[in-house]
């Protein structure tokens, strides 16, 4: 059974145009991971941010991933658990319109003593 919860993100009403790193707080016994996610893409196949892709420095800890992606009407649109597939806009093979989208970012990172699950939220901006 899936454990993933949608209910626990939320859109954001204003679209905020710079990236950030998060640091996810974790036990002490865990590191925490950097993730760096994208808050804007534009998938018209110019070759520059064609794809809504986040990317963390964890890698060698990262036991499990998962990415959801939802519309403001919480609509699932995309999901994916490979951190090489990132979302191109679409949903169904059809392009979706301009608007805020919400991601979902489950992972689970260990140090061989302790395991931890964290779920990062956000919303992303899809132009086109």
């Amino acid at each position: 059974m899936n454990n993933f919860f949608p209910l626990r993100c939320s859109v954001a009403v204003a679209m905020i145009v710079f990236s950030s790193f998060t640091n996810i707080g974790t036990n002490d016994q865990v590191e925490a991971c950097k993730w760096f996610v994208p808050n804007i893409f534009s998938p018209n196949d110019d070759g520059v941010n064609d794809t809504f892709l986040p990317y963390n420095d964890c890698s060698s800890t990262l036991l499990s991933y998962e990415l959801k992606i939802f519309s403001r009407w919480g609509r699932l649109v995309f999901e994916t658990t490979s951190m090489d597939q990132g979302w191109n806009g679409k949903a169904k093979g059809k392009d979706l319109p301009s608007e805020t989208y919400v991601y979902c970012i489950r992972y689970t990172i260990s140090d061989d003593i302790e395991k931890t699950t964290e779920v990062l939220s956000g919303d992303v901006a899809l132009i086109r």
